[in-house]
Protein backbone atom coordinates (compact mmCIF):
# COMPACT_ATOMS: atom_id res chain seq x y z
CA UNK A 1 0.00 0.00 0.00
CA UNK A 2 1.26 3.32 -0.91
CA UNK A 3 1.35 4.76 2.45
CA UNK A 4 2.93 1.94 3.60
CA UNK A 5 5.66 2.17 1.97
CA UNK A 6 6.33 5.64 2.18
CA UNK A 7 6.12 5.71 5.76
CA UNK A 8 8.51 3.02 5.91
CA UNK A 9 10.86 5.03 3.08
CA UNK A 10 11.03 8.32 5.46
CA UNK A 11 11.91 5.88 8.44
CA UNK A 12 15.00 4.29 6.65
CA UNK A 13 16.20 6.47 4.38
CA UNK A 14 18.03 9.10 4.67
CA UNK A 15 18.66 12.80 2.27
CA UNK A 16 21.86 12.80 0.74
CA UNK A 17 21.20 16.32 -0.64
CA UNK A 18 18.17 17.93 -2.04
CA UNK A 19 17.84 15.40 -5.40
CA UNK A 20 18.90 11.97 -3.63
CA UNK A 21 18.04 10.01 -1.32
CA UNK A 22 19.23 6.68 -0.10
CA UNK A 23 17.47 3.75 1.09
CA UNK A 24 18.62 0.96 3.67
CA UNK A 25 18.12 -1.88 1.58
CA UNK A 26 20.14 -3.94 3.80
CA UNK A 27 17.30 -3.65 5.87
CA UNK A 28 14.76 -6.66 4.95
CA UNK A 29 11.76 -4.16 5.06
CA UNK A 30 13.21 -2.25 2.07
CA UNK A 31 13.99 -4.98 0.28
CA UNK A 32 10.74 -6.34 0.58
CA UNK A 33 9.23 -3.24 0.34
CA UNK A 34 10.96 -2.66 -3.44
CA UNK A 35 10.43 -6.33 -4.84
CA UNK A 36 6.50 -5.88 -3.64
CA UNK A 37 6.16 -3.08 -5.72
CA UNK A 38 7.38 -4.68 -8.71
CA UNK A 39 5.03 -7.66 -8.04
CA UNK A 40 2.31 -5.24 -7.60
CA UNK A 41 2.09 -4.21 -10.99
CA UNK A 42 2.28 -7.84 -12.47
CA UNK A 43 -0.96 -8.19 -10.90
CA UNK A 44 -2.72 -5.12 -12.38
CA UNK A 45 -2.65 -5.50 -15.98
CA UNK A 46 1.22 -5.50 -16.78
CA UNK A 47 3.59 -8.47 -17.34
CA UNK A 48 6.90 -6.99 -16.97
CA UNK A 49 8.64 -4.35 -14.47
CA UNK A 50 11.53 -2.44 -14.89
CA UNK A 51 13.65 -1.72 -12.09
CA UNK A 52 16.24 1.67 -12.81
CA UNK A 53 18.35 3.13 -10.40
CA UNK A 54 17.80 0.46 -7.49
CA UNK A 55 19.86 -2.44 -9.99
CA UNK A 56 23.03 0.49 -9.40
CA UNK A 57 25.26 1.14 -6.52
CA UNK A 58 23.89 4.90 -5.35
CA UNK A 59 25.95 7.78 -7.33
CA UNK A 60 29.41 8.27 -5.88
CA UNK A 61 28.22 10.72 -3.09
CA UNK A 62 30.90 12.61 -0.72
CA UNK A 63 29.10 11.11 2.21
CA UNK A 64 28.69 7.63 1.53
CA UNK A 65 32.00 5.31 2.59
CA UNK A 66 33.33 2.80 0.50
CA UNK A 67 32.13 0.18 2.95
CA UNK A 68 28.59 1.79 2.87
CA UNK A 69 28.44 1.32 -0.48
CA UNK A 70 29.21 -2.23 -0.81
CA UNK A 71 26.63 -2.99 2.11
CA UNK A 72 24.47 -1.31 0.09
CA UNK A 73 25.87 -3.63 -3.49
CA UNK A 74 25.42 -6.83 -1.52
CA UNK A 75 22.06 -6.63 -0.26
CA UNK A 76 20.83 -4.91 -3.80
CA UNK A 77 21.98 -8.40 -5.62
CA UNK A 78 19.98 -10.13 -2.50
CA UNK A 79 16.95 -8.71 -3.69
CA UNK A 80 17.48 -8.80 -7.30
CA UNK A 81 17.67 -12.77 -6.73
CA UNK A 82 14.41 -12.54 -4.80
CA UNK A 83 12.25 -10.21 -6.81
CA UNK A 84 13.74 -12.56 -9.94
CA UNK A 85 12.84 -16.02 -8.29
CA UNK A 86 9.27 -14.22 -7.85
CA UNK A 87 8.50 -12.70 -11.35
CA UNK A 88 9.66 -16.45 -12.50
CA UNK A 89 6.78 -17.88 -10.40
CA UNK A 90 4.44 -15.48 -12.34
CA UNK A 91 5.65 -16.05 -15.39
CA UNK A 92 6.61 -12.11 -15.37
CA UNK A 93 10.00 -10.31 -16.84
CA UNK A 94 12.23 -8.34 -14.69
CA UNK A 95 14.23 -5.81 -16.68
CA UNK A 96 16.89 -3.61 -15.48
CA UNK A 97 20.20 -5.49 -15.08
CA UNK A 98 22.85 -6.42 -16.82
CA UNK A 99 24.70 -9.93 -18.76
CA UNK A 100 25.68 -11.74 -15.72
CA UNK A 101 22.62 -11.06 -12.89
CA UNK A 102 19.13 -12.68 -12.31
CA UNK A 103 17.72 -10.20 -14.32
CA UNK A 104 15.77 -10.96 -17.79
CA UNK A 105 16.81 -7.73 -19.47
CA UNK A 106 18.64 -5.04 -19.43
CA UNK A 107 18.01 -1.27 -19.48
CA UNK A 108 19.68 1.16 -21.41
CA UNK A 109 18.21 4.66 -20.81
CA UNK A 110 20.83 6.25 -22.95
CA UNK A 111 21.13 4.13 -26.01
CA UNK A 112 21.94 7.58 -28.04
CA UNK A 113 25.10 8.36 -26.41
CA UNK A 114 26.59 5.35 -26.93
CA UNK A 115 24.98 2.67 -29.54
CA UNK A 116 26.98 -0.78 -28.76
CA UNK A 117 26.26 -3.40 -31.17
CA UNK A 118 28.29 -6.22 -29.58
CA UNK A 119 26.47 -5.63 -25.84
CA UNK A 120 23.19 -6.76 -28.28
CA UNK A 121 25.10 -9.21 -29.64
CA UNK A 122 25.84 -10.45 -25.98
CA UNK A 123 22.72 -9.86 -24.79
CA UNK A 124 20.82 -11.96 -27.57
CA UNK A 125 23.42 -14.84 -27.40
CA UNK A 126 22.47 -15.21 -23.91
CA UNK A 127 18.85 -15.17 -23.96
CA UNK A 128 18.79 -11.54 -22.20
CA UNK A 129 15.81 -8.73 -23.40
CA UNK A 130 17.08 -5.31 -23.39
CA UNK A 131 14.71 -1.83 -23.44
CA UNK A 132 16.92 0.61 -25.12
CA UNK A 133 15.50 4.39 -24.90
CA UNK A 134 17.00 6.89 -26.83
CA UNK A 135 18.37 10.40 -25.11
CA UNK A 136 15.71 13.28 -25.93
CA UNK A 137 16.48 15.72 -28.30
CA UNK A 138 17.87 13.78 -30.96
CA UNK A 139 17.50 15.06 -34.84
CA UNK A 140 15.59 12.63 -37.15
CA UNK A 141 19.55 11.93 -38.54
CA UNK A 142 20.44 10.71 -35.06
CA UNK A 143 17.43 8.69 -34.57
CA UNK A 144 18.00 6.69 -37.67
CA UNK A 145 21.42 5.87 -36.79
CA UNK A 146 20.26 4.90 -33.39
CA UNK A 147 17.47 2.72 -34.87
CA UNK A 148 20.30 1.29 -37.61
CA UNK A 149 22.26 0.45 -34.59
CA UNK A 150 19.49 -1.61 -32.85
CA UNK A 151 18.36 -3.62 -35.80
CA UNK A 152 21.85 -4.79 -36.72
CA UNK A 153 22.30 -6.51 -32.86
CA UNK A 154 18.93 -6.99 -31.38
CA UNK A 155 17.80 -10.29 -30.81
CA UNK A 156 14.55 -11.63 -28.95
CA UNK A 157 12.85 -9.74 -26.47
CA UNK A 158 14.51 -6.92 -28.13
CA UNK A 159 12.95 -3.40 -27.71
CA UNK A 160 13.43 0.26 -28.18
CA UNK A 161 11.52 3.41 -27.80
CA UNK A 162 12.32 7.19 -28.60
CA UNK A 163 10.46 9.71 -26.89
CA UNK A 164 10.55 11.48 -23.01
CA UNK A 165 11.75 9.30 -20.59
CA UNK A 166 9.28 10.40 -18.40
CA UNK A 167 5.29 10.28 -18.59
CA UNK A 168 2.30 10.19 -16.26
CA UNK A 169 -0.04 7.41 -16.40
CA UNK A 170 -2.65 10.16 -17.31
CA UNK A 171 -1.11 11.79 -20.43
CA UNK A 172 0.03 10.91 -24.08
CA UNK A 173 2.46 14.21 -23.65
CA UNK A 174 6.10 13.13 -24.53
CA UNK A 175 4.63 9.84 -25.99
CA UNK A 176 6.50 9.29 -29.53
CA UNK A 177 5.42 7.23 -32.52
CA UNK A 178 7.47 7.34 -35.16
CA UNK A 179 6.86 6.04 -38.55
CA UNK A 180 9.72 3.54 -39.05
CA UNK A 181 7.98 1.30 -36.30
CA UNK A 182 4.95 0.57 -38.87
CA UNK A 183 7.27 -0.20 -41.65
CA UNK A 184 7.51 -4.16 -42.49
CA UNK A 185 10.63 -5.43 -41.47
CA UNK A 186 10.10 -9.38 -41.46
CA UNK A 187 13.09 -11.19 -39.59
CA UNK A 188 16.46 -11.40 -39.66
CA UNK A 189 17.96 -13.16 -42.37
CA UNK A 190 21.05 -13.60 -40.00
CA UNK A 191 23.06 -12.19 -37.75
CA UNK A 192 25.00 -9.10 -38.21
CA UNK A 193 28.16 -8.89 -40.91
CA UNK A 194 30.57 -6.81 -40.76
CA UNK A 195 31.27 -5.72 -43.78
CA UNK A 196 34.72 -3.73 -42.76
CA UNK A 197 37.03 -2.69 -39.96
CA UNK A 198 34.40 -0.37 -37.91
CA UNK A 199 30.77 -1.44 -39.27
CA UNK A 200 28.07 -3.79 -39.24
CA UNK A 201 25.30 -4.59 -41.69
CA UNK A 202 22.57 -6.95 -41.73
CA UNK A 203 19.40 -7.71 -43.49
CA UNK A 204 15.54 -8.11 -43.22
CA UNK A 205 12.65 -10.66 -44.50
CA UNK A 206 11.20 -7.57 -46.25
CA UNK A 207 14.18 -6.27 -48.00
CA UNK A 208 15.33 -4.36 -45.23
CA UNK A 209 19.51 -3.72 -44.45
CA UNK A 210 20.62 -1.33 -41.83
CA UNK A 211 24.28 -0.73 -41.48
CA UNK A 212 26.15 1.04 -38.60
CA UNK A 213 29.74 2.28 -38.20
CA UNK A 214 30.59 2.28 -34.72
CA UNK A 215 33.27 4.58 -35.53
CA UNK A 216 31.64 7.22 -36.82
CA UNK A 217 28.55 6.36 -34.70
CA UNK A 218 26.06 6.72 -37.59
CA UNK A 219 24.18 4.48 -39.38
CA UNK A 220 21.45 4.22 -42.02
CA UNK A 221 18.45 1.92 -43.10
CA UNK A 222 17.23 0.89 -46.36
CA UNK A 223 13.80 0.21 -46.53
CA UNK A 224 14.04 -1.50 -49.81
CA UNK A 225 17.39 -2.89 -50.42
CA UNK A 226 16.33 -5.86 -51.79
Amino acid sequence: RPGTFWRLFLRVARMLDNQLWLCSNPSMQVRDAWVNECLNMTQHGFDACMVDRWTRLPKTHPSLPAAVLKEWGAARDIATTQLSVAMKKQNAYLIGGGLNDDTDGSSDPGWGYSSNVKTLMDLAAAGKGILASLSVGFTQSQFESQLAAFLVGCGEHHYIGAGSWTTSHTSRAGVAWHPEYDRPLGRPLSLAKRINATAWQRQFAHGVEATYDENRRTGVINWNAF
